[in-house]
């Protein structure tokens, strides 16, 4: 299963890590994962609102996280 935003995780983010980010990548391939294994379960309204909320929840606690390819690959 192919996770863009996080292939290339140290080409694509040359910020440093904030010491104060809670989550860590295994947690956004976690996300993805839950993300994509519930879509088929609820409406597409519902999975863009998570898909959005979680980017934006990952954004704010990381900038380098990015929300565009995240959200590109679960579309």
């Amino acid at each position: 299963m192919g996770m863009g935003f996080l292939d290339n995780i140290e080409h694509t983010w040359d910020l440093p890590v904030s010491e104060d980010s809670i989550f860590v990548r295994k947690n956004y391939y976690d996300t993805v994962n839950l993300l994509q294994s519930i879509r088929p379960m609820i409406s597409p309204e519902v999975y863009n609102a998570l898909i959005h909320g979680f980017a934006n929840i990952f954004s704010e606690d990381n900038p380098r996280f990015n929300p565009d390819r995240f959200l590109e690959d679960l579309k």
